[in-house]
């Protein structure tokens, strides 16, 4: 049975922080997807949408509403932007490591 995640705008808050910080090691993509509750791969699909969201050339275009809506609110509001970044490292300290 494959059971289909559905992508929350917390989740794509999360996403949205893996692309700006460009964190691409596997272990550490694979405790965000555990903690999120969806399989590495769509996790790192959803990064390649933030990436086309981003530069509109390269990545996956076939991204979610939420997604473009989640990439925008941040892009526009630094000081939120900072705000979620800093509560994802504080719940993702793998960083340190």
């Amino acid at each position: 049975m494959n059971i289909r995640h559905n992508w929350t705008k917390q989740d794509d808050y999360c996403v949205y922080c893996l692309y700006i910080l460009k964190i691409t090691d596997t272990q550490k993509l694979e405790k965000v997807a555990q903690d999120i509750g969806c399989k590495l791969g769509s996790l790192k699909m959803r990064i390649k949408n933030f990436e086309y969201i981003d530069t509109k050339t390269t990545g996956l275009s076939n991204y979610g509403k939420v997604s473009e809506e989640v990439y925008v609110e941040l892009k526009n509001n630094s000081q939120k932007e900072q705000y979620i970044i800093s509560e994802f490292k504080n719940k993702f300290r793998f960083w340190l490591s």
